[in-house]
């Protein structure tokens, strides 16, 4: 009924998340050289050979990665369309170690695979990225595949975006960059603003899956975890502010979590009620998390009250949620006193 991160989800997202928050290129720049281990489909490819004709599109990929196989026939139909604007896609992968996989990969594609594929050069040491994804992904900020950098015709890096995602838009800005359409200056102030957004998201989820990484480990009685516990819990609610939905989460996943033996349900409470001012108790699921902390601190004739509120606002169409609510709302009503 909740949608929710699990605790596991979110210890991913904030492993990466200092990986983007360490990004500090930007669009406009001057695009970085393809340090290719091996070219395995098409001519190499030297981008300052480019530089005043040609708009290139590098794109990062993999074989073991389901969006990235969908989106290679797509990426074809685009080269074939743009192939007389000289326009080339470059396909770059950083399986180093699997360079029989690649080939093996792009040999069956056949036809549906029709422009150049790169193999990254291998990386300095046992660990760290490779080249290329060092000089585009990492330094962009970028921690998921597929993921396209067009070059513009004088050499500069003029959008960032996932090709298989049509809200990335990377089709219309393709089309702009080749016919000269394209407003670079406006393009980085909007991935300006969308880094800064992410990276508060990224924050505020940091924060939060410290104080349950905390209150969940094997010194959580200990004065100094009970101190970070509280200080992670002040800076979540702090950096969420008015965001419901990270609110709700934090909320639900402390009230309802089997990781979680000793809740504090003062925080419960402030934090749902948050969610629910946020969202201005039009949501269903914020005000039925809101409806569990009233109940959980006792206060069980308000959780009834709100139950039915969050009944009254679930989707019609939500038939499995609206059930759970219903039944939730029994529970309620049979824990409320006698008069």
């Amino acid at each position: 009924m909740k949608l929710i991160r699990n605790l596991a989800a979110a210890t991913v997202a904030m492993a990466l998340a200092s990986y983007a928050i360490g990004a500090d290129a930007e669009l406009g720049i001057d695009a970085p050289p393809l340090k290719i281990g091996e070219w395995v489909k098409g001519k190499p490819v030297d981008l300052k050979d480019g530089k005043g004709k040609t708009v290139y599109v590098v794109e990062f990929w993999a074989t073991w990665c389901p969006p990235c196989r969908k989106s290679i026939p797509h990426l074809t139909e685009l080269q074939k369309k743009y192939a007389d604007k000289d326009v080339v896609f470059i396909g770059v992968t950083d399986e180093v170690n699997d360079v029989d996989t690649v080939k093996e990969f792009v040999t069956k594609q056949g036809s549906k695979m029709e422009y150049t594929v790169a193999i990254d050069a291998p990386a300095k040491g046992d660990e760290g990225p490779t080249p290329t994804v060092a000089a585009y992904m990492q330094a962009f900020g970028v921690n998921g595949i597929p993921c396209a950098f067009i070059v513009d015709r004088n050499g500069k890096v003029a959008y960032v975006g996932n090709p298989a995602d049509p809200a990335d838009k990377m089709d219309e800005a393709l089309e702009q960059i080749v016919t000269g359409k394209w407003d670079l200056a406006a393009a980085k102030k909007q991935r300006s603003e969308r880094m800064e957004l992410e990276q508060r998201q990224m924050k505020i989820q940091m924060a939060g899956v410290t104080y349950f990484q905390t209150i969940t480990g094997e010194n959580a009685d200990t004065t100094e975890a009970k101190d970070k516990a509280r200080n992670s819990a002040d800076e979540f609610v702090k950096l969420a502010a008015k965001d419901a939905q990270a609110l709700n989460w934090f909320a639900w996943t402390l009230l309802t979590s089997p990781r979680i033996t000793n809740r504090d349900l003062e925080l419960g409470l402030k934090v749902a009620k948050l969610a629910y001012d946020a969202c201005e108790g039009k949501d269903a699921a914020i005000v039925d998390t809101y409806a569990r902390a009233l109940f959980d601190s006792g206060k069980v004739g308000e959780a009834i009250k709100y139950q039915k509120k969050a009944i009254e606002l679930c989707p019609k169409d939500e038939d499995k949620m609206l059930e759970e609510m219903k039944e939730t709302l029994k529970g309620y009503e049979a824990k409320q006193p006698k008069e």
